[in-house]
């Protein structure tokens, strides 16, 4: 079973694959803040530390929304992501490039 570890808080949470960021946030009780939840308004941007193959492609909301810096540097948008397998471990930033 997939697991998603929100390394800022020392949480983490098992989920079945095709969990979406969002609610794997919401089961663990996880403090990633989010805004629009349709990928445009960047509030939930992410680092993911590790697993990003073990996260769907980038959406094309993300695409528009992201920088070119951000998605090099593992950067992506919670409310966008859902988990295909493995662990995942992401924490929330408000870095802007």
């Amino acid at each position: 079973m997939p697991v998603v570890i929100f390394e800022d808080e020392e949480k983490s949470v098992e989920v079945e694959a095709g969990t979406s960021i969002q609610d794997a946030n919401d089961k663990a009780d996880a403090n990633i803040p989010f805004g629009c939840t349709q990928g445009e308004c960047g509030t939930c941007l992410i680092e993911v530390l590790s697993g990003m193959e073990n996260l769907t492609p980038i959406t094309e909301d993300e695409d528009m929304t992201l920088s070119a810096e951000e998605k090099a540097a593992n950067y992506r948008l919670a409310c966008q992501c859902k988990i295909t397998g493995g662990e995942i471990k992401i924490q929330p930033t408000d870095e802007i490039f």
